[in-house]
């Protein structure tokens, strides 16, 4: 059966034929465990059903060999995507008939293998027969008594089938099993761990001169997943212990990881200058930006996420809905020209539409319009990368949340004055106090009078939950505390602009 440090090696290869930049990363990491599972399942069953160790050994070459093709799809992908088609077609057209090649051959090696053993059977079987009868002689002329054991003997029973299978035929470069066989998502596992220690080790000794995108993007994403780790903490530990803004957990992480405060200066310096040079281009990094000026709350990242997974489901169900006459082969082929090329503009609309209001639709759809390429185009023939619409979607979704809490930001900072510098992101219990008094007065929405009892009994609600808390970082009074007190104040506005 396939071992481990196959997996390993498949995992490897993978990652080594993936882009540089990590462009549809998920895209491939999703496809990859789908792939290996599939393959895996079909294995394991497989396995069960052989009898000696030649076949198995035989089954273990062709899983592996399959588990290879998604690597041959993705070196393939690439080369196209590179500008490269005239060396991506011959190569996907060798690799073709390599592997109708290796096919035939395993299924001669199977053949004979199981032919020998056919014949090992009959010859034992003759063999036994023989004996028997010699047996039956003996007993008939008084050599063997008729209550004698000797029918039992270990000389009557037939060679066994992993015998004769090992004889038979030897494959080098596989072990016979050793220990079980690998199922269920081990593989996943083993991938995610070979991964995140690569990842980890990009962030050893002194920074580089400058981090590329894709280094940056690491980092954030370790960041956030450490911050939740240790919220979560802070909020189970008796007493509570007060969060963190995750600007204190960048410092603190820097800290913890080198150290040296040398190191971290250098580090913290290096990170910066790569938030402020990528941001322009890269909505996670801009959001990551804001999220440490205490511009907008943690959950934005989460939300980011979501987003891009609602996209990509999305435009995957458009790709059946337009063409629900494919085989799965030909909708897959599908997909993967849409992931590389984009879907053309009018796909882009309608999912758009779908996700958005009437309103929201006719502010983003320009954006996604100027995105596409050719720009002015034919909706059908023009096409829009996912990346870029990603990109286009996650800064007008961050957009509409800056300016959801853009009131409450100015109450904060102005209660926050006494903080030993502006932006600290940090209140204290009477500062939340004070604040929830402001944001419970709608004086000037005199159009709004229906929503002042739904205002009191929200500002009685955050007084119970200030109940005990000495601080509060600024995510958690927008995601949590004054979540219910933003919208109603934002309905009131909407209703006096109305």
């Amino acid at each position: 059966a396939l071992q481990k440090e196959d997996l390993e090696g498949v995992a490897q290869l993978f990652d080594l034929a993936g882009g540089a930049d990590g462009e549809e990363e998920e895209a491939w990491g999703q496809r990859f465990e789908q792939h290996i599972s599939r393959t895996m399942q079909g294995h394991v069953a497989t396995m069960k059903r052989l009898r000696s160790d030649a076949e198995r050994r035989c089954e273990a070459l062709r899983a592996h060999h399959e588990l290879l093709a998604v690597v041959q799809e993705r070196v393939v992908d690439r080369l196209q995507s590179s500008g490269q088609p005239h060396v991506a077609e011959p190569l996907r057209q060798l690799l073709n008939l390599m592997t109708s090649l290796f096919r035939a051959s395993l299924g001669c090696a199977v053949e004979l293998a199981g032919a020998d053993a056919e014949r090992t059977e009959a010859r034992a079987s003759k063999a036994k027969i023989a004996v028997k009868s010699s047996s039956k002689e003996a007993r008939t002329s008084g050599e063997i008594q008729p209550d004698s054991q000797n029918d039992a003997s270990p000389m009557l029973e037939s060679p066994s089938m992993s015998e004769a299978g090992a004889t038979t035929i030897k494959f080098e470069g596989l072990q016979t099993p050793k220990a079980q066989t690998v199922r269920g998502k081990a593989y996943a596992q083993i991938h995610d761990a070979r991964r995140e220690h690569a990842r980890q080790a990009q962030f050893v000794g002194r920074p580089p001169p400058e981090l590329d995108l894709q280094h940056l993007r690491s980092i954030i994403q370790i960041l956030f997943t450490s911050k939740k780790e240790a919220d979560q903490r802070a909020r189970s530990s008796r007493p509570r212990a007060p969060c963190q803004t995750m600007e204190q957990h960048f410092y603190a992480w820097l800290a913890l990881r080198y150290k040296s405060l040398a190191l971290v200066d250098e580090w913290a310096r290096v990170i910066i200058t790569a938030i402020q040079r990528f941001a322009p281009v890269c909505c996670e990094v801009s959001t990551f930006g804001k999220v440490l000026q205490h511009r907008l709350s943690e959950d934005q990242v989460g939300i980011l996420e979501a987003l891009k997974d609602t996209l990509r489901q999305l435009v995957h169900k458009k790709v059946k809905e337009r063409h629900s006459t494919l085989t799965v082969l030909q909708l897959d082929t599908v997909w993967r020209e849409w992931q590389r090329d984009g879907p053309p503009l009018a796909v882009c609309e309608q999912v758009v539409r779908h996700m958005y209001s009437e309103e929201d639709s006719e502010c983003v759809l320009p954006q996604v319009r100027a995105a596409a390429i050719p720009p002015g185009g034919n909706p059908e023939a023009s096409r829009v990368g996912l990346r870029d619409l990603r990109e286009v979607l996650g800064r007008f979704q961050v957009g509409l949340a800056e300016h959801h809490v853009s009131e409450f930001l100015e109450f904060f900072n102005e209660v926050n004055q006494d903080a030993p510098r502006t932006g600290v992101g940090i209140l204290q219990a009477a500062q939340a106090e004070e604040l929830a008094q402001r944001m419970a007065d709608i004086g000037g929405y005199e159009d709004a009078a229906d929503l002042r009892d739904q205002i009191s009994e929200e500002l009685a609600s955050i007084r119970e939950r200030l109940a005990g808390v000495k601080t509060l970082t600024y995510s958690e009074c927008v995601d949590d505390v004054f979540a219910g007190l933003i919208s109603l104040r934002w309905d009131a506005q909407r209703g006096l602009d109305g």
